[in-house]
């Protein structure tokens, strides 16, 4: 009887939390970090989702991700507005389905075409996955893959860490790398939206 309440007292947090699966996409995941700015991730169209950042509650950028992890279009906001002029792209030459995800231990090469404020330029984006781990959000917790996405193959300096929840089809930046300095976004909390 002992082990029965221990059972049901380990599964309890994650049937109450509810914690979003791939599906809630939908209707939306948002997800908080620890300084208060969160993040809104939703299903746009047949493998992309789109995800909505805020900082002290006002709209900051829109990010466009393909198969959930490649940003494919970026749109600042100015003054709590998305500014179509501020609007980036890249294009990996794929529909957003036929984008292959990372392997663990393989160098995925993609090159991408970039129209930044209409400077068309083109180069190499290199992914590489490290081995999943599991993360915990409040009270849910999920696998998550570490892709290192660096920019030019040349520089290893400069990346970012994307955390990609295989569970959900959706990533969230991590951590930004620059020669000397670095970004954290610590993510905390994960929930479903209304």
């Amino acid at each position: 009887m002992r082990s029965l309440t221990l059972i049901a007292a380990l599964w309890a947090p994650a049937v109450l939390a509810e914690c979003p699966v791939a599906a809630d996409l939908d209707t939306g995941i948002r997800m908080r970090t620890a300084d208060g700015a969160y993040e809104e991730l939703k299903t746009f169209t047949p493998g992309t989702v789109t995800s909505h950042y805020y900082e002290n509650g006002t709209l900051d950028s829109r990010v466009l991700l393909a198969r959930g992890l490649y940003m494919v279009e970026f749109i600042q906001a100015r003054d709590g507005a998305l500014d179509t002029t501020a609007r980036d792209t890249y294009s990996y030459g794929h529909s957003p389905q036929d984008i292959p995800l990372p392997e663990v231990g393989k160098s995925l090469q993609m090159p991408v075409v970039i129209n930044e404020g209409g400077e068309i330029s083109q180069g190499l984006d290199v992914f590489e996955a490290d081995p999943e781990t599991t993360m915990t959000f409040g009270d849910c917790t999920y696998t998550v893959l570490p892709v290192r996405m660096y920019f030019d193959p040349a520089d290893r300096e400069t990346y970012d860490i994307l955390h990609y929840l295989p569970d959900l089809g959706a990533s969230y930046l991590a951590r930004s790398f620059y020669p000397g300095a670095d970004d954290v976004y610590d993510y905390v909390a994960i929930e479903k939206m209304e």
